[in-house]
């Protein structure tokens, strides 16, 4: 069971899902962790309370970029 979730996770680092500036983002939201140094935007586009788009950017390590893939 190990294997398939860090598999998952290496997938999600090396071909994340979502990645990149969302063009008219209704909501933005950018975190960091000074511990480690690892930086995420995340950005929504919603439609009413629908969301429509979603994107994200940032550097890290494998657990953070994934996370924001997923």
């Amino acid at each position: 069971m190990d294997d398939l979730y860090r598999d998952y996770i290496l997938e999600h680092y090396r071909r994340p899902h979502n990645f990149g500036v969302l063009e008219h983002p209704t909501a933005s939201h950018e975190g960091a962790n000074p511990l480690c140094g690892d930086r995420i935007t995340l950005q929504l586009r919603l439609d009413g309370e629908r969301v429509v788009g979603v994107g994200f950017t940032g550097r890290g390590c494998a657990i953070s970029q994934a996370s924001a893939s997923v």
